[in-house]
This record gives C-alpha cells, sequence and structure tokens, in this order.
C-alpha cells in the first residue's frame, strides 16, 4: 500500500497519464465483482486502489 501512495504522490515523474486510466479501469471492474460476491476485505482493498488510481491520474494530469 505505501508503494501505491509512493506513485500516486510522484506520478509526475514517470508519465503515467497512460498507465493509470487503465488501472483505474480494472480496478473499478475489481470492485464490482468483488460486491457481487459480497467479500468486505478485497472489497475495501479494490476502493483504495480506486481511490489511489484517482489520486493518481490528477496528479499525472497536473489536476492536484
Amino acid at each position: 500500500m505505501t508503494a501505491s501512495m509512493s506513485l500516486a504522490i510522484t506520478a509526475k515523474d514517470p508519465n503515467m497519464v497512460y498507465i493509470y486510466p487503465f488501472s483505474l479501469l480494472g480496478a473499478i471492474c475489481a470492485f464490482l465483482s468483488v460486491k457481487r460476491r459480497k467479500l468486505a476485505w478485497p472489497l475495501l482493498t479494490t476502493f483504495y486502489a480506486i481511490c489511489i488510481n484517482i489520486v493518481g491520474l490528477s496528479r499525472a494530469s497536473g489536476i492536484l
């Protein structure tokens, strides 16, 4: 979790604008499938991945 947070904060150094949308799409699909199966812990970790991908995408795009 620390590595993903570190990468999201420094998203401008390696240009991640092309990577984060696909990672976000994968995290959203995983979230929906885990929610359908009603699994609590994977739901929490995929929600964290979605949040980190949004932060990383906004940092890489220059919004934050």
